[in-house]
Parts: C-alpha cells; structure tokens; sequence
C-alpha cells in the first residue's frame, strides 16, 4: 500500500502549467479516508470517501462536490484520479459510489475492469 499523501496522475506529472481550468483543479492529496480535489482559487474541496477493506483493496465509497461547481465534470475526475491510482498502485476496488459506478460503466477501460472486486 502506498504511503504517499501527494498523488498526480501520470498523465500530469511533468507538465510547466495546465492545460486547461480542469487541469488546474487536479492537485489531488490523499489522506486516510479522503481523496481531496482542490478547486483552484478558493477553499472549496471536492472529495471523494474511500476506505481500505483488505490488505489491497479498497472500498470507493462517495463523490461530493460543492453546488457551485457540479455539473462540470468535477466528480468525472475524482473518479477517474481514484481509478488511476488504484491502477499504477495494483490495488483491487469495490465501488459504492453509485457515481463511480456510472464512470465505470461509461468508461470500460480494461485496466480499470481488471482491477474491480467482484
């Protein structure tokens, strides 16, 4: 299981600046049971819940992101940034999260079917 507190998708890793408002948004810190995605220029937080259910899998468990910025594709890459990391960290993922469920559903990408707890 990975220590860090600080992950970057690999896709973002190295890059002089953002691309893009979305891009900007993803400085994701993970603490014991919280994905924090902080939106840039305020102290609002989106996040996502998950919880270590066994040695390597974890439980997603719920999206939240403040009303003033749903329907912006926030939660997508909360959802997205869990997934990448359960990926690079070859962890298993039980998914709760209805939403996450959803991505899942709309984004079949083998490395992500093979690494879901069935």
């Amino acid at each position: 299981m990975s220590t860090k507190s600080h992950w970057i998708p690999k896709r973002y890793r190295g890059e002089k600046g953002p691309r893009n408002v979305v891009q900007a948004l993803l400085a994701v810190t993970f603490h014991s049971c919280i994905l924090l995605l902080l939106l840039s220029g305020c102290h609002d937080r989106a996040v996502l819940l998950y919880e270590y259910v066994g040695k390597r899998i974890v439980d997603l468990q719920h999206t939240e992101v403040p009303d003033a910025y749903r329907g912006r594709g926030i939660a997508k890459h909360l959802a997205k940034a869990a997934l990448d990391f359960v990926v690079e960290e070859d962890l298993r993922a039980h998914l709760t999260c209805w939403y996450i469920q959803k991505y899942v559903k709309e984004n079949p990408l083998p490395q992500y079917l093979e690494h879901l707890q069935p």
